[in-house]
């Protein structure tokens, strides 16, 4: 009877690897017919098999039956499967027992790839022509869109507009580059990747094409000190390692050239510097954002709101500074003008470095100024409230300043610092409150605004919403990319759930600034890096 037992387990373990053997042979010859369809001549949708490259947010060029050619976007893809076909066979050798098995049943399935996309373009011997409603198709077939092709799409796209070279294609090399247009960052732009992506790295290489390429002024509240070095440029050998292949001797010749040129107009305002300090006059800040720096809530505060601007317009018209304040508080008998000076004593805002004294220059000369970019390197001052009090300058004074016209690219580095969602304090409010109108109404007055941060929804949600453009770098947050997506419904969300696997330096562009939703791989820095963090020596294995 073991003996038996045996030989039956035996027949059976080899009866089920013929049938395994034979299902793998029937799959194989399951074929998935590659078709591309179209219903609207705009959109695509397609079936393939699994072993045909699709790349998802590459190029591709689908031909119809007819002779028709189209470029086309992959904006979506995923593997799937449906049930066959049931297949019958004869099985005689199984016996178990008294039991014989004479047929199995395989239920065949197909495997393959599906997805959709975007046509962008009719190809043409004379060229690249707009789709049109009646541009619909079946099964048409489809390959890879040649680099030539892609980068006439781009250059067509751009409007006249400079093109910032950023970096190159992940889908074709180094010798393909990836451009931002630069009229699209007259709309607002949010930049977002979590530490570690290459985020400051990538927001460097846009800012030095900014400077090379156009002439928007800008400026940079710097909270990291990342880009105050932005004037300094590396050595060859040093922009070598930032980029795939080295460039020639002259190419870096002639980019040292343009770029020296370039930042001549660049100026760099720090804490204590003495000859471009980063300082702000008091007086010049308005009643509202005065009271805040105090703490004076004119409802709540009215007597000592009152007091103290009694006492601000019995010091003239002048440059008047705190300490001017306290002294004239604390002389008077009236009750509520001395609690000002005990406030100003309690507060010790009187103290911060942020205030200009006497005849020294301060941020508001230099706004008046002709510079082509100021960078402040707000993350010398002494504590996080002086941080915001600049802020709140810079841009209320912009916005007031708003029907001259002069167009300027903001750039605020962890932005959500500046204009967080849930502001913690009435310096961080009134600084919100300019960002969001500028967000909302600055663009028609020139006022452009690049946001950079970790977590978009640290950022107030009015201001992220008034953005349109995105440039996505590593997020691995899964609830963030659900924000993304709902905010920028422009951008595919496959192609917003992809930045979970970037690389260094990897990013998406979407938005005015890139003709359709793009991959690159920024590169090549100029300017040396400021900040940087600090090295991890730490980990190396310890030495007796």
């Amino acid at each position: 009877m073991a003996e038996d037992a045996s030989r039956d387990a035996v027949d059976f373990t080899t009866a089920q690897n013929d049938v395994a053997t034979l299902r793998s042979e029937l799959q194989g010859g399951v074929a998935v017919e590659t078709a591309f369809t179209s219903i609207d001549g705009q959109t695509f949708e397609f079936i393939t098999s699994l072993d045909v490259p699709v790349p998802l947010g590459g190029f591709v060029v689908i031909a119809t039956n007819d002779g028709r050619r189209y470029l086309g976007q992959v904006t979506d893809r995923g593997a799937d499967r449906r049930r066959g076909a049931r297949v019958m066979i004869d099985v005689p050798r199984i016996e178990i027992g008294s039991a014989r098995v004479a047929q199995a049943e395989i239920r065949l399935e197909q495997r393959f790839v599906a997805g959709s996309g975007t046509l962008l373009a009719r190809v043409t011997d004379g060229g690249l022509s707009d789709t049109r409603p009646d541009d619909v198709f079946d099964r048409a077939s489809m390959t890879i869109a040649d680099v030539a092709l892609v980068e006439q799409y781009m250059e067509a796209s751009g409007g006249g507009a400079a093109g910032l070279d950023v970096g190159w294609s992940p889908f074709a090399g180094p010798e393909v580059r990836t451009t931002v247009r630069s009229s699209g960052l007259s709309r607002h732009t949010f930049l977002c990747g979590q530490s570690g992506s290459g985020k400051t790295f990538s927001l460097g290489v846009v800012l030095e094409r900014m400077l090379l390429d156009t002439s928007l002024p800008m400026i940079i509240i710097d909270p990291n000190s990342d880009f105050v070095k932005l004037g300094a440029l590396r050595s060859k050998q040093g922009f070598d390692k930032t980029l795939a292949a080295p460039t020639t001797d002259d190419n870096y010749a002639e980019l040292e050239r343009r770029y020296t040129a370039a930042t001549k107009g660049l100026r760099v305002l720090r804490p204590g510097d003495a000859e471009q300090p980063l300082q702000i006059r008091f007086s010049e800040l308005t009643p509202h954002e005065q009271a805040a720096v105090l703490k004076l809530d004119p409802l709540r505060d009215r007597d000592e709101f009152s007091a103290y601007w009694r006492i601000a317009e019995g010091l003239g018209d002048g440059h008047y500074t705190l300490g001017a304040v306290r002294r004239a508080a604390l002389d008077t008998l009236d009750e509520n003008a001395r609690q000002i000076g005990l406030r100003l004593d309690n507060l010790g805002v009187a103290g911060w470095d942020v205030w200009a004294e006497g005849e020294t220059s301060a941020l508001g000369d230099h706004l008046s100024d002709e510079w082509r970019a100021l960078i402040l390197d707000v993350g010398g001052l002494g504590s996080p409230a002086q941080q915001s009090v600049v802020a709140m300058s810079l841009l209320g004074r912009l916005w007031r300043r708003r029907e001259e016209r002069r167009p300027v690219l903001v750039v605020i580095d962890e932005a959500h610092n500046v204009c967080p969602a849930e502001p913690t304090n009435d310096l961080q409010e009134m600084a919100t409150d300019h960002v969001v109108r500028i967000a909302g109404e600055g663009r028609k007055f020139g006022i452009y605004l690049l946001l950079s941060t970790q977590r978009p929804q640290k950022l107030h949600p009015n201001v992220l919403s008034q953005c349109d453009n995105l440039i996505l770098m590593r997020m691995n947050s899964l609830t963030d990319i659900a924000h993304l997506s709902e905010t920028f419904s422009f951008v595919p969300p496959r192609l917003l759930e992809q930045s979970t696997g970037f690389s260094l330096g990897r990013a998406l562009l979407a938005g005015k600034i890139s003709p359709t939703p793009t991959l690159t791989k920024f590169e090549g820095r100029l300017s040396l890096e400021g900040g940087g963090d600090v090295p991890s020596t730490w980990a190396k294995e310890r030495q007796e």
